[in-house]
């Protein structure tokens, strides 16, 4: 069972991270990409219990409830900007005058085995993939159904709070 983190601790985590220095780069990219997978389902204490869910995943899940099937394997936690590229954008900010910023983007989404190879194929990053592959992304807190705009991000990471 896994153990729900605040959110604000795992950024706190991330912060002291970054401030240790002498660890070789693939291990502190390693690192940190754990923790920012961490950071995406904090508040949660599942990668399948966050929030922000596609309309394949919500059928998925409602259709499980009612036939009481097995999901696993058919869902993905995926990172709406690739912990990867969240990554190197932190290791950049040395100063870390921006590390608050740049954590706002990490942010996962449920999404099927299916969308994620869709997101894969498109070649763009962050939330373009989704557009790009249009695969529609709500917020399901409170049993809402609520479609999600990505161009306020601010109101978006409010689903983590």
């Amino acid at each position: 069972m896994a153990i729900k983190i605040k959110r604000e601790d795992s950024i706190e985590a991330i912060k002291v991270f970054l401030k240790v220095k002498g660890i070789k780069e693939n291990i502190r990219m390693e690192i940190l990409r754990i923790l920012l997978y961490k950071l995406t389902e904090a508040e949660h204490g599942s990668k399948f219990k966050i929030p922000l869910k596609t309309e394949g995943t919500i059928l998925i899940l409602r259709k499980k409830l009612e036939e009481q099937k097995e999901i696993k394997g058919m869902l993905v936690h995926e990172h709406i900007t690739e912990r990867k590229n969240i990554a190197e954008m932190l290791l950049q900010d040395e100063k870390m005058e921006s590390t608050d910023k740049i954590l706002d983007y990490a942010l996962a989404c449920v999404v099927t085995k299916d969308e994620h190879e869709r997101l894969k194929e498109t070649k763009k990053r962050g939330v373009e993939r989704y557009k790009a592959a249009d695969i529609k992304v709500y917020d399901t807190r409170n049993n809402d159904k609520k479609l999600v705009d990505f161009k306020n991000l601010n109101s978006y990471k409010k689903c983590f709070s």
